[in-house]
């Protein structure tokens, strides 16, 4: 089984209001071609950098798979793979500035945990499991959100 969408598929980045975006998104198994994650994680990565973006997830280079890709030295991979989180004990949600490359010129502000516990598969297929906080901890709940079909825009927070 292929990760792509199609046999034609060319990354490109998707944008609101487009409906992969909030699209159900399938775990990538064990069986699947490592070759086939590695060529769309680096793809995601040119586009990402070229962007200057911090992430990006599948979702919004047209592919509906649970992966996303971060800068170098953000998390200790830049490929993430079903990708799972929980708020650790006595984290606080605080507000916080985001933009996102679906978005484009547009910034709001949200709620994040401060600090989460993580589970992901490297493209190497170990599993880790973490905790992370701050910057981190907000970057890996965003695109974990798009790989939900959640968007930063649903996180809004009205300040009057």
């Amino acid at each position: 089984m292929s990760i792509f969408p199609s046999p034609f598929y060319s990354p490109s980045l998707v944008y609101y209001p487009d409906k992969i975006l909030r699209a159900a998104n399938e775990s990538i198994n064990k069986t699947q071609a490592r070759r086939s994650i590695n060529s769309l994680a680096n793809e995601m990565l040119r586009i990402m950098r070229e962007n200057d973006g911090v992430g990006l997830a599948a979702p919004q280079v047209g592919a509906n798979v649970k992966m996303f890709v971060t800068k170098y030295n953000l998390l200790p991979h830049q490929i993430i793979i079903n990708p799972f989180w929980l708020p650790v004990k006595n984290s606080s949600k605080y507000t916080v500035e985001e933009g996102c490359l679906s978005f484009p010129n547009l910034t709001l502000k949200v709620l994040r945990f401060d600090k989460i516990h993580v589970r992901y598969r490297s493209e190497c297929g170990k599993t880790w499991d973490m905790d992370i906080g701050g910057y981190s901890a907000q970057v890996f709940q965003h695109e974990t959100d798009h790989l939900d079909g959640r968007l930063f825009i649903d996180h809004y927070i009205s300040i009057v």
